[in-house]
């Protein structure tokens, strides 16, 4: 080859980098600003649990720890994002937006790898960013945000590493597995299910262990396995926050009726949307064919996966919670289906088909983001604010209600939610007991005409001394 055709070669290799840097840029920049829109609307934290991470965030500010013990390294992040931008809400709202934003970029790099395509990489990260229930965890679900965005990156290192198991590999696979673990316990449950799920159909399609794959998973969850004995060695603390996974399957017992009726079905819906079912017909055809590498099989473990946390067996109270990732398969398989269907439509067909597609999903994240937002408004800020100059320093506070964290952050007392005792808590705290309820609650009989303080949307009721 002649040095002008190498170096054309090399241009024109070049220009495609740059295409991909800018194109991704675009779309990462993009879902920024829808974020940054959404969370703009309302000047306080989302969710039921929004404040929490103001309480997190400004204990770590004022004293560098976390003021309750949690999986830390979010709240970290957005303790940085606080501290640069000088606001604490701010800080978390703009901090969170560049978590899910940047879900466009392991989503492109994962479905590139996996299809050889880099239209389908564009499509899988559009649609994951715009997918009403990618928008739904903008409301409290932050931290399974930055946990999905780890467990993609480790999905695609973790296939790196399989195709090239080097130690450099490994080591950078096992430091996002052991970062997902600090992030959130969704994700990283996912991320141990997703490979093990993957090595399985891989044996069940080849009819024999797939060596590489599964040395590679052996190795990464032996690993875990010893860090976290290590962990709970040096930090005993570390196995209450996996108590939720024993507390979860000793629910999956529990049946009922409910449950197991099409109305008890109706997350599966999540994971017939057309985006899906494109690229899981297509993904089956292939694989009837033997068409490509085995890891697309990837899409297939997730999809796996997710449908089965989304049965009817798992009980609601967590089948809601793992149905919010469902939009990954959407994403992942919506653009295998796209890469593959281009090849079969005209390109004004297909052309078509694809403005159809991404507008309807940018459609339905909007109206997603429209039932999303804080769960008090300037009344019941200044209601708690009267509250604080009222109640005594030394008091402790039972909520009933979804606003406990909005009462423990701006009146600065123990805040609990649910039937604690109040003598046990006049004991321990040495000064009075309220009970703060939301006015659209029925008061209890033996608290009617009780009650101390009834401004604003709140009742406050002394119970203990009376």
């Amino acid at each position: 080859m002649s040095s002008s055709s190498t170096e054309g070669v090399e241009r024109l290799i070049a220009w495609f980098k740059a295409h991909e840097i800018i194109l991704l840029s675009f779309i990462f920049l993009v879902g920024l600003a829808f974020r940054l829109i959404i969370y703009l609307r309302h000047p306080y934290s989302y969710g039921i649990d929004g404040p929490y991470y103001n309480l997190q965030v400004e204990n770590i500010l004022e004293t560098g720890w976390l003021y309750k013990d949690d999986t830390p390294l979010v709240f970290y992040f957005l303790t940085l994002t606080s501290f640069l931008l000088g606001d604490v809400t701010i800080g978390i709202k703009v901090g969170t937006s560049i978590l899910s934003a940047l879900i466009a970029v392991p989503l492109f790099y994962l479905t590139r790898r996996v299809t050889k395509s880099w239209w389908a990489g564009y499509v899988a990260a559009f649609i994951g960013l715009f997918n009403p229930l990618h928008v739904r965890m903008l409301d409290d679900f932050f931290k399974n945000i930055a946990g999905i965005l780890l467990m993609l990156t480790f999905l695609h290192q973790f296939l790196r590493t399989c195709e090239k198991p080097k130690l450099r590999n490994y080591a950078f696979s096992f430091s996002l597995l052991v970062m997902t673990f600090l992030t959130h316990i969704h994700p990283s449950g996912l991320s141990v299910l997703f490979i093990v799920g993957y090595v399985a159909i891989l044996w069940l399609i080849n009819r024999k262990p797939p060596n590489n794959e599964l040395k590679v998973a052996l190795v990464l969850i032996g690993l875990l396995t010893v860090s976290f004995v290590v962990a709970v060695a040096l930090f005993p603390e570390t196995v209450s926050k996996f108590s939720k996974v024993a507390s979860f399957l000793t629910s999956l017992d529990e049946l009922d009726l409910e449950r197991m009726s099409p109305f008890g079905a109706r997350q599966l819906f999540y994971l017939s949307s057309i985006p899906t079912v494109l690229g899981l017909t297509y993904y089956i055809r292939d694989t009837w064919k033997r068409k490509g590498d085995g890891q697309k099989s990837i899409l297939l473990s997730i999809y796996m996966v997710c449908l089965l946390l989304s049965l009817p067996l798992i009980p609601q109270a967590c089948r809601w919670r793992f149905t919010l990732a469902n939009f990954l398969p959407a994403a992942l398989f919506g653009g295998y289906g796209i890469a593959q269907v281009k090849k079969d439509l005209p390109k004004i067909v297909f052309a078509g088909l694809l403005v159809v597609l991404l507008s309807s999903s940018a459609l339905e994240a909007w109206e997603g983001s429209l039932r999303i937002g804080p769960k008090i408004d300037d009344i019941g800020v200044r209601a708690l604010e009267e509250l604080k100059d009222i109640l005594p320093e030394d008091s402790a506070v039972i909520v009933r209600g979804h606003f406990h964290y909005w009462v423990q952050l701006i009146t600065e007392l123990p805040t609990f939610q649910g039937r604690e005792n109040p003598f046990e808590l006049h004991q321990q705290y040495g000064g009075p007991v309220y009970l703060i309820m939301d006015k659209g609650h029925p008061v209890p009989p033996n608290l009617e005409g009780r009650e101390i303080y009834d401004q604003g949307p709140y009742l406050v009721f002394r119970l203990f001394p009376r």
